[in-house]
């Protein structure tokens, strides 16, 4: 068997291309882009505004329909204004995020209400995380699952609440 030299030149004038390059990085997305995230997060964000009217409506205890708040209004402009394609509004909707799970948190936290706590850590969770970059499918889907589970939870609220005459 004859040895091999690694200092002979090469035996043929083949030479292998050069390795192909990586895809390019995607991009991140702006705040003024809209992203699919975004779109999906300005629909729940209609949806938590109809939810918050559904109870001031049919809970007697939360106020009645004339004190609605500000809450759910901004819920309709911001989430409108995502849903229909006007990224410039995602910095607000991620302010609102923040400032819900805060503000709304502490509130529950003080009146020693655990649950709503805990669901409303989970609904500005689920939209922050639809609204930060530009989501990919994994986190699209699992922030729109905990999105639903909070809806439901929500409409169940209301139908025990209505059904116990507020």
């Amino acid at each position: 068997m004859a040895e091999i030299n690694p200092y002979a030149p090469p035996e043929t004038d083949h030479v292998e291309p050069p390795p192909s390059e990586p895809p390019p990085l995607k991009p991140r997305a702006f705040a003024g882009e809209i992203t699919r995230g975004a779109r999906i997060a300005g629909a729940c964000l209609i949806v938590n505004a109809l939810l918050v009217f559904a109870e001031k409506i049919f809970v007697k205890d939360s106020g009645g329909g004339a004190s609605v708040g500000i809450a759910p209004i901004i819920d309709l402009v911001i989430g409108g204004a995502l849903a229909a394609g006007q990224g410039k509004y995602r910095t607000w909707a991620l302010v609102r995020c923040v400032l819900g799970a805060l503000v709304f948190g502490a509130l529950s936290l003080s009146g020693g209400d655990m649950i709503s706590f805990g669901l409303q850590l989970a609904v500005s969770g689920a939209l922050i995380a639809l609204l930060v970059g530009d989501p990919g499918l994994a986190r699209t889907i699992v922030a729109t699952v905990v999105f639903g589970l909070y809806v439901i939870v929500c409409v169940l609220g209301l139908v025990v609440l209505t059904s116990q005459g507020g």
